[in-house]
């Protein structure tokens, strides 16, 4: 998302779709890590 609203400079509405995308890219990472559970030896896995 930054890479997107970049050239023009981050101003106004850009603030809000920037919180977006790292609200997006954090829940992701830590949606991926509490799903290891579901998988068989999911525990064993560093």
């Amino acid at each position: 998302m930054y890479i997107a609203i970049y050239p023009g400079g981050i101003i106004g509405f850009d603030w809000i779709l920037l919180g977006v995308g790292i609200f997006a890219d954090m829940a992701g990472y830590f949606g991926g890590y509490r799903e290891r559970e579901r998988v068989p030896y999911g525990d064993q896995i560093p």
